[in-house]
């Protein structure tokens, strides 16, 4: 934005030049052009053409100057945004990238979401099929975590039959990590 302003203010600052500079031709007819004429023929009376001529070029010496300098500007913006663009352009196809990985990450952990659902629903389906006695001990052996997610897993007797046949402690313990996992 900042350099559409800084083009638009070098377009206005030409503009302004050539409106000073043909201001005689375009005025010509109009009562300004008549003030304008009259403040000139007083002027001339004190016109110093050596120093006026001077004044002159060094005001052009200091547009060319200043054109040099706005000219110089103008080409920095266009490098700065030529390497913007190229730099956004390896951003977009990084972000591309990125976002393809994201999609087989995705996949992946999908597919060993089904596998260890699938192995979960074994070993639930082996706790269901054993005695309440064997299954206790295992429970009682086995990581609080993995205990609350097969005994949740199980229908409520088979799990009620196989707490009654843990530590009391413990069995409460799973009653109250399996009630905060629901």
């Amino acid at each position: 934005m900042s350099r559409r302003k800084f083009l638009v203010s070098i377009i206005v600052l030409k503009m302004v030049i050539l409106a000073i500079w043909f201001s005689p031709y375009i005025l010509k007819g109009s009562p300004v052009y008549a003030e304008t004429r009259e403040i000139s023929t007083q002027m001339s009376r004190s016109y110093n053409p050596i120093a006026d001529g001077e004044k002159e070029r060094s005001l052009i010496a200091s547009f060319a100057a200043r054109q040099k300098e706005i000219d110089a500007r103008e080409r920095e913006v266009k490098v700065k945004e030529e390497r913007l663009l190229s730099i956004e352009k390896d951003v977009d196809a990084r972000i591309a990238e990125l976002n393809a990985v994201r999609g087989r990450i995705d996949e992946l952990i999908k597919k060993v979401d089904e596998i260890n659902g699938d192995r979960i629903k074994k070993i639930v389906k082996i706790y269901d099929m054993m005695r309440p006695e064997d299954a206790a001990v295992r429970l009682q052996k086995a990581n609080e975590d993995m205990a609350v997610m097969i005994l949740s897993s199980l229908s409520e007797k088979k799990a009620a039959k196989i707490l009654s046949f843990m530590d009391v402690n413990q069995s409460v313990k799973l009653s109250q990590d399996m009630e905060i996992k629901k």
